[in-house]
């Protein structure tokens, strides 16, 4: 499926900033060097509280001060912060917020901000929407109520994170998983993920940024060549084709096994391209798997979905280690005919995928009170 462009009339705030060819098309209006650009996206990646240019303190955007016309030209054509966050939801337990972000054509997206506790520190990863709404109606999540109804800018996504940053400066993770098929809107996936890794922006370290598909086969390969620092999270939720089109219609158009290969290949590329030693690294993939009571968390489930990865002779379809099941307990949302199963039945199915040798971890559901879970985003006339 190619990129739904939106319409922006007059009324439209400007472009943000972090759109790249539109930082590029003012840097050369101006007649101004690339640097000038640079030095303004990193300083405002410093600065996440900046909300207009009238917050900004020009004097000091890099070493060598820029011209003032390209000032100029940046100010009437871009925005400092395209984006707006509309309402402001906490956990109760102060682990997640959810912010409800305003584009800058009024209509809403959702980001989530995870803070993840341990006895050493808090890591903060940041969940960010690729798209308005979603195409791929997978029955169990909300977003897929919605319909889609256009892309995101590269900058719409940045400015997630900043927004992110704003509330945790320590900010460490940044996962599209929240609304819309990342890969559906691959451009601006691919520019966005070019300023969380650059190192003098928002300079997050290679595999802290991950993609999460439903499974656009014929872009999971290319991902590997166009931005390797970025990992891979594939949205299975079922062991056969039967199942994954039952609950997901967009699975009839790529076949699971063709899925798989696509999944085989980004392995094969991301392993060319640095080589790692089993039991030395992290997995190249992770393997998200719905649980919903009584449709996919049988034993027979498991062991279905477990031999998917592993053979009767132990070998492993991606390599040992290279890949693990993150199994996500359902999280209710209205009007969907499903049930959250039970902590136990839960247990059990990680156990049964566990015995064949495959990496299985429960995710712990995070923002449930405030419908930030994992599969309750949306946004709309259909909330």
């Amino acid at each position: 499926m190619g990129p739904r462009r939106r319409r922006f009339d007059p009324a439209c705030r400007k472009p943000s900033v972090w759109d790249a060819r539109e930082l590029e098309a003012a840097v050369a209006a101006a007649g101004a060097s690339e640097r000038h650009g640079i030095a303004l996206l990193s300083y405002l990646a410093r600065r996440p509280d900046v909300e207009a240019w009238s917050d900004v303190e020009w004097d000091r955007v890099g070493r060598d001060r820029a011209p003032r016309r390209f000032r100029d030209v940046v100010e009437a054509t871009l925005s400092a912060r395209a984006c707006a966050v509309a309402s402001r939801h906490d956990s109760a337990d102060g682990s997640t917020t959810k912010l409800v972000v305003r584009l800058r054509d009024g209509r809403e997206v959702e980001t989530v901000v995870m803070r993840h506790g341990t006895l050493r520190s808090t890591r903060v990863s940041v969940c960010v929407s690729s798209q308005v709404g979603c195409a791929m109606a997978c029955s169990f999540c909300a977003t897929g109520t919605m319909g889609h109804s256009g892309d995101l800018t590269a900058g719409e996504i940045v400015e997630q994170a900043l927004f992110a940053k704003g509330l945790e400066p320590k900010l460490r993770n940044v996962v599209f998983m929240g609304m819309g098929e990342p890969l559906n809107n691959y451009r601006a996936v691919l520019d966005a993920c070019a300023a969380f890794f650059d190192d003098r922006l928002l300079a997050l370290r290679a595999g802290r940024v991950t993609v999460s598909t439903v499974g656009v086969a014929p872009r999971i390969e290319a991902l590997a060549a166009d931005e390797p620092r970025a990992s891979l999270a594939l949205s299975l939720h079922a062991p056969t084709q039967a199942q994954r089109v039952a609950i997901m219609p967009a699975a009839k158009h790529h076949d699971l096994d063709a899925l798989l290969g696509a999944v085989g290949a980004y392995v094969r590329v991301k392993e060319a391209a640095a080589p790692r030693k089993a039991g030395k690294s992290k997995p190249l993939v992770m393997i998200e798997y719905i649980l919903l009571g009584g449709v996919n968390d049988a034993d027979a489930d498991a062991d279905r979905l477990a031999r998917l990865l592993v053979d009767d002779a132990g070998a492993h379809r991606f390599g040992a280690g290279r890949a693990m099941v993150n199994l996500i307990a359902y999280n209710p949302t209205p009007g969907a005919p499903y049930a959250r199963p039970s902590e136990a039945r839960v247990r059990a199915f990680q156990a049964a995928v566990s015995a064949r040798g495959v990496l299985c971890c429960v995710r712990i559901t995070m923002g449930g009170d405030v419908a930030g879970a994992c599969g309750q985003l949306v946004k709309g006339a259909k909330r």
